[in-house]
């Protein structure tokens, strides 16, 4: 069985660890095909790799000055911050969750 694991950059281990529950990014390719895993893998660096640029661009708008941030900014926070909320929610029992992507209004 092949595996994929790319090292989680220092300027983000924290942010990753806090967001997906892990330091690490060991996934299993779900094949003992050398050829398949490769394609697989192809597949799967990009998303990872996404994943570590958008936690870059959270920290960055993190320390900046709330006053100097444009309303595209505030509400990326916003719905970031309300997906880990609801990520982090159990529902209810016979309860529903819903979340719906859109502009805040602020």
């Amino acid at each position: 069985m092949f595996y994929l694991n790319i090292r989680v950059p220092k300027d983000v281990a924290v942010a990753y660890a806090r967001t997906y529950g892990t330091s690490k990014t060991l996934k299993s390719l779900g094949t003992s095909d050398r050829a398949e895993a490769l394609r697989r893998r192809d597949e799967q660096v990009p998303a990872i790799m996404d994943r570590f640029t958008e936690l870059r661009s959270a920290a960055k708008l993190a320390h900046r000055d709330l006053s100097e941030l444009s309303r595209a900014d505030l509400e990326r926070l916003a719905m970031g911050y309300y997906r880990e909320v609801l990520a982090a929610a159990k529902p209810s029992p016979g309860g529903r969750q819903e979340f719906r992507e859109g502009p805040l209004a602020l």
